[in-house]
């Protein structure tokens, strides 16, 4: 088997155990990018998800991809979350969070 197989069968073998309504921010590397933007988002898409988020910490974005869309929102200034329109949003400022999170 090789790496890349190993990596797909990881890959598959996660995405089939998140529930689809639980659906964290994710965090892609360069070794998870293409199944958090391919396999799983395909699967939230087809799931309705809501909204599936994909953190770039290398760009520092955030993707937003929702079930109709074909392409991300790409979201650098700030991200909004409010899953209870009963309570406040989360605005988060993402400029200050990747700051915080890896520096300058």
């Amino acid at each position: 088997m090789t790496a890349s197989m190993v990596a797909r069968s990881a890959c598959w073998y996660a995405i089939k155990r998140v529930p689809t309504s639980f659906h964290p921010p994710t965090a892609a590397t360069s070794f998870t990018g293409r199944c958090f933007r391919s396999v799983a988002r395909r699967r939230y898409q087809r799931e309705g998800v809501p909204e599936y988020r994909i953190v770039d910490g290398g760009a520092r974005i955030v993707e937003r991809w929702r079930p109709k869309d074909e392409r991300p929102e790409i979201l650098a200034d700030e991200l909004e979350w409010q899953p209870d329109p009963t309570v406040p949003a989360l605005v988060m400022d993402l400029p200050v969070l990747f700051v915080a999170a890896l520096g300058t």
